[in-house]
């Protein structure tokens, strides 16, 4: 006596021949539209997270240039001062007061700085003083920071989202 599974193969129809192929049309479309909600999530996030990275490189690096002037202005054996100013919309230079260039940093391209009041900062020697106390902003596309400098040479730092 056959089994029932003979039975059962006999008496089921035979596979269509479009079950045999892969996928439905709905299947592709709800897969593609799967995929586009991806890249375009993920395409948002990536640039979001690029600005906040870009507007966080721009504050510490001046944050940085700040710090070294005034580290400078202090351990300076000439009586050197120690000047920082803005030599374009996004970039900085650390100098001395003989005009000795020696470090220019430059701001990524989305980020400039607002002076505010003027665009030169001296750290003076020996005590690492500024001249003339003020407050510079850093813009990009979504953050603002204001550093301020205050005149026994410490900083302040301040962000806002906009």
């Amino acid at each position: 006596m056959p089994s029932r599974s003979f039975y059962r193969s006999i008496n089921s129809p035979a596979p269509s021949a479009s079950s045999k192929l892969g996928f439905t049309l709905i299947e592709a479309l709800i897969s593609i539209g799967i995929f586009v909600l991806l890249v375009v999530g993920s395409t948002t996030l990536y640039t979001s997270w690029r600005a906040t990275t870009d507007h966080s490189k721009a504050v510490t690096e001046v944050v940085n240039l700040i710090e070294k002037a005034e580290h400078n202005a202090l351990s300076s054996v000439t009586g050197t001062d120690w000047i920082i100013e803005q030599t374009t919309a996004s970039s900085l230079t650390l100098r001395n007061a003989t005009a000795t260039t020696t470090e220019t940093i430059a701001l990524p391209d989305t980020a400039t700085i607002d002076w505010r009041t003027h665009t030169m900062y001296t750290f003076q020697t020996p005590d690492g003083m500024v001249a003339e106390p003020g407050t510079m902003t850093i813009r990009t596309t979504d953050r603002s920071t204001d550093i301020t400098i205050r005149s026994n040479g410490t900083i302040e730092i301040s962000s806002t989202t906009l």
